[in-house]
C-alpha cells in the first residue's frame, strides 16, 4: 500500500511534519476515552517537540476477518510519522501523525513498488484526511512496560486499489480508533486487529473476484461493512517514550 503522494521518502515526510508546525491536533469522534490518572514516575514522551520515524517490513491485511474466500494483501514496507509534544504531559498526551505509507520498497526512479495480494495481483493504497494519535501511559506497573498507542483512522482514512478491480474503503462510515500496544523497550508498536465482529471495518466494492461487502453486512456499528484483520509491527526512531 501506499499514499497519494509518488515518491514516499523519510525526507518527504519529515518535511510534511515540520509543515504542521506546533499546532495540536484533537481525537475525533469515535475515538475512546480514557480516564485520567497520575503518570508514573520516568514515563514521558521524548525526545520532546521532535519526530519519530516508525518503519514496517511486513504488514499483513485480510477482508473479511478470519472469513473463506477473502483478500489478503501483503506489503514489506510501511512508514508512519509523527512529532511529539511540546512539553511533558500526563497520562494521556497527542501525537501528530501524517497518514502512513504502505508499499513494498523503492522502485525505479524512486517510484514505490506496488504491494502484492493473494490472487496474483497488485494493490495501491491511498491514505489521507486528519489522522491522529494519542499515547497513553500504563500507570500501573514499573518503567519500563507496555504502554498503548491509539491510532485515529479517519473516515475512508484508506482506500486500496486492487489490479483485479477491487477497492477497499478503510473505515467507510466514520473515524475508527485502532489500539496499539507499545513497548518502552523495544521502541516497538504492534498492532493485531483480528476481532471479527468489533475490528477494523472496511467496505469491499468491484465485483468479480473481489470480496464484495453484501448490504446487511456490520462491523464497529459501520455498515455496510466487513471486519477486517490487520497485522504489523513499527519501530520507532527515536523511540517515542524515554
Amino acid at each position: 500500500m501506499h499514499r497519494n503522494r509518488k515518491v514516499a521518502t523519510l525526507g518527504i515526510a519529515a518535511v510534511g511534519v515540520l509543515a504542521l508546525g506546533t499546532a495540536w491536533t484533537h481525537v475525533s469522534a469515535g475515538s475512546r476515552v480514557h480516564q485520567a490518572q497520575q503518570a508514573d514516575t520516568g514515563d514521558v514522551l521524548a525526545p520532546l517537540n521532535s519526530i519519530s520515524v516508525g518503519t514496517n517490513t511486513g504488514t499483513s491485511f485480510t477482508v473479511p476477518a478470519n472469513g473463506t474466500g477473502g483478500l489478503t494483501i501483503t506489503c514489506t514496507s510501511s512508514i508512519s510519522v509523527a512529532k511529539t509534544p511540546l512539553q511533558a504531559g500526563g497520562t494521556i498526551q497527542n501525537l501528530l501523525p501524517l497518514p502512513p505509507t504502505f508499499d513494498d520498497g523503492p522502485g525505479p526512479n524512486g517510484i514505490p513498488k506496488k504491494c502484492t495480494d493473494n490472487l496474483n495481483g497488485t494493490t495501491v493504497t491511498t491514505t489521507k484526511g486528519p489522522w491522529a494519535a494519542q499515547a497513553i501511559d500504563n500507570a500501573s506497573d514499573t518503567e519500563p512496560n507496555i504502554d498503548t498507542v491509539d491510532v485515529i483512522v479517519p473516515k475512508a482514512g484508506a482506500v486500496v486499489k486492487t489490479s483485479e478491480g477491487c477497492t477497499i474503503t478503510v473505515a467507510p462510515q466514520a473515524a475508527y480508533t485502532v489500539v496499539g500496544s507499545y513497548n518502552d523497550s523495544t521502541g516497538v508498536l504492534s498492532v493485531n486487529l483480528t476481532d471479527p465482529i468489533n475490528g477494523l471495518p472496511a467496505l469491499v466494492q468491484g465485483g468479480g473476484l473481489c470480496p464484495t461487502t453484501p448490504p446487511a453486512a456490520s462491523c464497529s456499528g459501520q455498515s455496510p461493512a466487513f471486519c477486517s484483520t490487520f497485522r504489523g509491527d513499527y519501530t520507532w526512531s527515536p523511540k517515542l517514550s524515554g
